[in-house]
């Protein structure tokens, strides 16, 4: 039972660790919450057998260092002492994992973190169950050297997002798993309210006019920098449509995401038709408005309009309602005519110098025509 104690932290960790991308988020918060909460009931039992009664117990498990001289053992000594640090340690360990599930809600490494954290729990535990200076000191630089290394490491990776592997086509897509940055979520995300589209793979399409060909280029050098498509520039190409009208455009398509997943799943339905996710007020930024409008608005004579043709009339309505309550701006979803048989948003005149206000320091100066006479 003793060395249960010490062996499931370190359990929970490698599961966490190796295995993270296939159990999950929840499944590497449940595994390693429950094997530190295992951990700390047998530690209050082991208090009891041994701190309460004032007993020892001592293991050794291998040969370290044999010679004529020395003789160094892997073992474990735990008395009264100990039993009362186990159980210290491991209250405030299983309290620091349940606390970090809520805490690190948004970030989308959770079992890298749940992982190191059971790691740095195994390794204070051999410190303090160490029956001889070797011991101990592999417990004391596990837990003070190598987790803060790994932590380290895994932010360097964060912080140096092109340094990534993706421009490899032949990664599978939960290969690559990010990290991502909350500019390109937010780019996403404000694509999506336009015309964007973003496949059941997850693979996210991005098609512009020729008119707005410096917008477009601007996202393609965005994301191929990053890693997250290809670096040759989008070609020019012609569509006739059924009234013999020819219409040029550029476009380009990411690598597949499998941790884009979560955002096909907020935009679409299971019959894959485009909805407005009920927690987009979460993800309207002023940055997702300027990329929004850029994407697909346009500067009337009498007020603003932005295109949401894939949206119903009721969930326009929402999003207008939510437009006011962020930002204050008066709008309202516009029927465009029998011809489109869709909607759009209209901005109030009066309230447009202030919508723009807020979206020009994010847009492209190239684009600032669309704005017209609401320039402020």
């Amino acid at each position: 039972m003793y060395l249960t104690i010490l062996i499931l932290p370190i359990i929970g960790s490698i599961i966490s660790g190796l295995l993270g991308r296939k159990i999950g988020r929840e499944g590497s918060e449940i595994i390693t919450c429950s094997c530190m909460g295992i951990a700390l009931i047998l530690s209050i039992i082991a208090y009891y057998e041994i701190g309460y009664n004032n007993s020892w117990v001592s293991y050794k498990i291998a040969p370290y260092i044999i010679s004529d001289t020395i003789n160094i053992n892997w073992g474990f000594y735990l008395d009264s002492l100990s039993v009362t640090m186990l159980v210290m340690v491991l209250t405030i360990s299983t309290c620091v994992h349940l606390y970090s599930i809520i805490y690190m809600l948004n970030d989308p490494h959770i079992q890298r973190f749940m992982s190191y954290l059971s790691l740095f729990t195994f390794f204070m535990l051999i410190l303090i169950t160490g029956d001889n200076l070797i011991v101990i000191f592999i417990g004391w630089e596990g837990s003070y050297k190598l987790c803060p290394i790994l932590y380290y490491i895994n932010k360097l990776y964060i912080y140096f997002p092109n340094k990534r592997y993706f421009h490899f086509k032949k990664i599978k897509s939960i290969g690559r798993i990010g990290p991502h940055e909350e500019k390109t979520i937010m780019i996403l995300i404000a694509s999506l309210l336009g015309d964007g589209h973003l496949s059941k793979g997850s693979r996210f399409q991005l098609e512009q006019c020729s008119n707005n060909v410096e917008y477009l280029m601007s996202f393609h050098k965005y994301f191929s920098i990053k890693g997250y498509c290809s670096t040759k520039k989008p070609k020019l190409s012609k569509k006739i449509h059924k009234n013999g009208k020819i219409h040029y455009s550029y476009q380009f398509k990411t690598y597949t995401f499998s941790s884009f997943n979560w955002i096909h799943d907020m935009f679409y339905d299971k019959n894959n038709k485009k909805i407005l996710p009920k927690n987009i007020e979460q993800y309207l930024t002023p940055l997702v408005l300027a990329i929004w409008f850029m994407n697909d608005g346009s500067s009337k004579n009498n007020g603003l309009k932005i295109s949401a043709q894939s949206f119903t009339l009721q969930e326009l309505e929402f999003l207008c309602i939510i437009l006011y309550k962020i930002f204050g701006i008066f709008c309202k979803p516009q029927f465009r005519g029998i011809k489109y048989n869709n909607y759009v948003i209209y901005i109030y005149e009066e309230s447009c110098y202030s919508f723009s206000y807020i979206i020009k320091p994010y847009m492209l100066q190239s684009m600032y025509y669309k704005l017209g006479k609401y320039i402020p």
